[in-house]
């Protein structure tokens, strides 16, 4: 079996702590290069894979390795002009999240992909944690009714003070942790959406760039989803909150389990409409409600990044993440941008 000559562009966090050791583990990838301007971090790589050619410089790489992949795990604003590049070398790309800071270049890089023939997946790993498929299986049950209310929840208390909390590298908690769970989200019920409403905040961040972040979508079936990212929070918040017509359903980090409580509708008794502002015994409306209570634990993952990426490469499977579905986060991202800036602007 022929290996995937694969180039990896971006050693720092992502591509030092995931992408360099799925590559090397898995059997139909071969690291041919590897590409970062700090050349500590070169030196690094060539100590433990010294069949790795290394390149400073993106565009050289390109031309001496000529990599049947190129893995790009460099900061997003060098994202649209490496993934053009690598798709006119003849490359196909695995590309960190987000795509792209602007929709635009977005577009660009679907054009060249396009005319070129080439192929792309976005790495979008919130897909596969167990929590979510978990949260999908809910949805999917019926078991709380039509849903029509979700909120995605991930607070911390930190300082951020690297390039993410500085807006000239696109930076910010909402390209940052935001596509991840705005993905998630869609992922989990389906990907037609709009943007409602945004909040980008600043409370701790060294940088400019937000820290706080509220953004509320709706969906054409009466769905209403909410994310809120917060690094300014002492204290944990329940990750995940699902009401339908007959339960909720919530998941807590702490304890790492959801819990649920719904009812059966066939319990519920008749009740009339009162058509009268005498309200009856001058009482508040109560029922005597039959709650059942059940809690899960997350589900195994089960499915891995490369082995969908080396099948979806051969022609051998379904990709995971579509890049329609990419480009619809972005669209969100970047209206929910707008939303926050105009309702700065009438402040």
């Amino acid at each position: 079996m022929t290996k995937i000559r694969t180039a990896l562009v971006g050693l720092g966090r992502i591509g030092w702590q995931f992408h360099l050791p799925q590559i090397s583990r898995h059997e139909n990838f071969e690291l041919t290069a590897a590409v970062d301007p700090v050349k500590e971090r070169l030196q690094e790589i060539a100590g433990a894979h010294p069949e790795c050619a290394l390149f400073e410089e993106f565009d050289t790489m390109l031309k001496v390795s000529k990599p049947d992949l190129v893995v790009i795990a460099s900061p997003t604003i060098f994202h649209e002009k490496q993934i053009i590049a690598a798709f006119r070398s003849g490359a196909d790309v695995f590309a960190e999240k987000p795509l792209t800071a602007e929709v635009s270049e977005c577009e660009n890089i679907l054009r060249e992909m396009e005319s070129s023939g080439r192929k792309l997946m976005v790495y979008q790993p919130r897909r596969l944690d167990a929590d979510a498929r978990n949260a999908a299986g809910i949805i999917a049950s019926g078991i709380l009714g039509k849903i029509h209310l979700i909120r995605r929840n991930i607070s911390n208390y930190n300082r951020r003070n690297d390039w993410q909390a500085q807006n000239r590298f696109a930076g910010g908690m909402l390209n940052n942790y935001g596509v991840h769970y705005i993905d998630q989200i869609c992922s989990v019920t389906n990907f037609d959406y709009r943007c409602e409403y945004c909040e980008l905040k600043r409370i701790n961040s060294l940088g400019d760039a937000e820290d706080f972040v509220k953004v509320i979508l709706s969906g054409n079936d009466g769905l209403t989803a909410e994310v809120e990212i917060s690094q300014s929070c002492a204290f944990p918040v329940n990750q995940w909150h699902i009401e339908g017509a007959y339960g909720t359903a919530r998941y807590s980090s702490e304890t790492g389990s959801w819990q649920l409580r719904y009812l059966d509708p066939a319990s519920l008794g008749d009740i009339e409409l009162q058509n009268d502002l005498a309200a009856n015994g001058r009482l508040y409306p109560r029922e005597k409600l039959d709650w059942k209570e059940d809690f899960a634990l997350p589900a195994a993952e089960t499915e891995d990044f490369y082995d969908n990426l080396y099948h979806y490469l051969t022609g051998t499977g379904e990709l995971l993440v579509k890049v329609s579905e990419s480009y619809a986060v972005i669209k969100l991202i970047d209206c929910a941008r707008k939303l926050n800036a105009a309702k700065r602007s009438v402040e």
